[in-house]
This record gives structure tokens, sequence and C-alpha cells, in this order.
């Protein structure tokens, strides 16, 4: 569900994003980091949960991409918002993930 509606507001208004946003805190608050990750990052759900602790780097401010276009590894950069969702998973995690 959050997937589709991202999709759906990148050609949407931005009170689209205020109104998805309003209805996942109110309702589905424990998943606001996927719509989080995928505003920012352009996620997939499989990448999101495909990812490993060790694939975020806080300090350095970058994720690593394990197929890019050319099928190596490399980095993607986190914005402020990726970064403190990140951050905030980090947290809230058992320190086995």
């Amino acid at each position: 569900m959050v997937q589709k509606a991202v999709r759906n507001l990148w050609s949407g208004a931005p009170e689209e994003e205020t109104k998805l946003r309003g209805v996942l805190e109110a309702e589905w608050a424990s998943h606001i980091w996927e719509f989080e990750l995928a505003m920012h990052m352009g996620l997939q759900l499989s990448e999101m949960y495909g990812l490993d602790r060790h694939d975020v780097d806080l300090a350095r401010r970058l994720r690593l991409m394990r197929l890019g276009e050319n099928g190596e590894a490399r980095y993607a950069r986190l914005n402020s918002v990726a970064l403190k969702t990140f951050g905030e998973l980090r947290r809230r995690s058992d320190g086995t993930g």
C-alpha cells in the first residue's frame, strides 16, 4: 500500500503527501519509515526489507547498493530525512538486523 501510494505522489500535489502522511501517522505509525525511505531514497519494499545494518553508514551518510547498474556494488548518499529515518530505525532495533 505504501509503495503504490508513494508512486502516485510523484505526479501529485504537495497536499497529497500531507494527506497521506496524516493517514499513515494516525493508522499505521509503525510503517512511517517505509514512507520516508520511499519518498527520500526511492527504495522499493524489497530493497528496504533487504537492507542489512552494515549497508548503511550513518557517519559518512552513505547506503551501500549491492547491485549497481553495471552489477557492482556502489554507494548512494543519504539526504537528511533518510539519515534521520535510518538513525531512528537503528535506535529502535535490537541490534540483530
